[in-house]
């Protein structure tokens, strides 16, 4: 089956890693650098082979859902400022920013007028990727 992916955020954050140093074999704390992560949150959706009208209603109604899901991600945009506290903040808001996209998705693929047969092989969901 055909599938895509769109971006919904991306979210740069820094958190702190000890850097040690070697004396006769003992790792010794020797100070601290700010290291830079990337993450990517996409929402990846698979469809059966349609037409590209059909196709492009899929894309149209994934791309309204990604846009849905960005709300409650603004918790964990926010958290990320601080950086330690970021990755936690980005697991807390994945699920309802998950639900969301979900049930913005399908309502628009029910609304959409694709045939039955391709409204039931249509899914979508949220993921992290690191960057």
């Amino acid at each position: 089956m055909p599938g895509a992916e769109i971006m919904i955020r991306r979210i740069v954050y820094s958190l702190p890693e000890t850097k040690y140093l070697r004396v006769w074999g003992l790792r010794i704390p020797w100070g601290v650098n700010w290291v830079d992560h990337r993450v990517g949150i996409y929402a990846g959706f698979d469809y059966p082979s349609v037409t590209p009208e059909n196709q492009a209603l899929i894309y149209e109604c994934a791309s309204l859902a990604g846009l849905a899901a960005v709300a409650p991600l603004a918790k964990a945009v926010a958290a990320c400022q601080s950086g330690v506290e970021c990755p936690d903040a980005i697991a807390d808001g994945l699920p309802a920013a998950d639900s969301i996209l979900r049930e913005t998705f399908f309502k628009c693929i029910e609304s959409s007028g694709l045939p039955n047969d391709v409204k039931k092989r249509v899914d979508i969901g949220i993921y992290i990727r690191d960057e």
